[in-house]
């Protein structure tokens, strides 16, 4: 089986892995994801959607439904981690174009948000995960993970803020909707931010190693070779 990414939970499924695959469609599933993918082949498009909004809205306490109102995206009851993750609570999630709006109830008019963050930061890059690894919530269950998406806002500079938001959906087509939202927003953001100007090239990297004395110590490092560092490691005779 060659890799590819899973239809239920996002997340990669690794080359020569055991896998499921839909004969009539080509849908490719982890095993353990198959089995809570909708069974919509060979249903006409329109029936297809319309089903899978059926499944996801027929809670009214979790549905996950597309606002009137220009200024949001998506709107729906998620689960969010407590400060220490050590346990879920229920929360309204509001995704405006530049936003998350976090709710303790359904809002209205007039209600305020306990928590906004802001897809958009001055010096920081927006990411939108599809997969979380355990070692990150090491507190929730392995039947709830590959329900989790994660927003990250890291800062270009090592000195930057950089804040993370978990999310977790109650199954596989509410995350698709949520992580394709938010794709779409963030993806909005950067173009209207690379219109604005040129885009500062940076590279985003992680600390791996820190040396707080001199220390004998061999670092091995890789060097990209194009043709000009070519050339001159053939003018010095190499």
């Amino acid at each position: 089986m060659h890799g590819g990414r899973c239809a239920g939970c996002l997340g990669s499924i690794p080359f020569a892995r055991s896998a499921a695959k839909c004969h009539e469609c080509g849908t490719t599933a982890h095993i353990k994801c198959s089995q809570e993918l909708p069974s919509t082949c060979g249903l006409p498009m329109q029936f297809a959607e319309h089903l899978s909004k059926g499944r996801t809205t027929h809670s009214p306490e979790k549905r996950t439904s597309s606002s009137s109102d220009p200024r949001h995206v998506l709107q729906g009851w998620l689960k969010m981690p407590k400060s220490d993750k050590s346990f879920w609570e229920s929360c309204y999630i509001s995704l405006e174009k530049e936003a998350v709006l976090v709710y303790s109830c359904e809002p209205s008019s007039s209600t305020q948000p306990q928590a906004r963050v802001s897809l958009t930061q001055p010096g920081c890059s927006t990411t939108v995960m599809s997969t979380v690894p355990r070692s990150e919530l090491p507190n929730t269950t392995s039947v709830d993970l590959p329900y989790i998406l994660k927003v990250e806002i890291r800062a270009k500079t090592a000195q930057g803020p950089s804040e993370t938001l978990y999310l977790m959906t109650t199954n596989f087509e509410e995350k698709q909707t949520w992580v394709t939202a938010l794709e779409s927003v963030v993806a909005q953001l950067a173009k209207e931010e690379g219109n604005g100007g040129a885009e500062e090239e940076y590279i985003q990297a992680d600390c791996l190693l820190a040396l707080d004395q001199p220390s004998p110590l061999d670092v091995n490092t890789m060097v990209f070779l194009n043709q000009a560092v070519s050339g001159n490691l053939d003018n010095r005779n190499i």
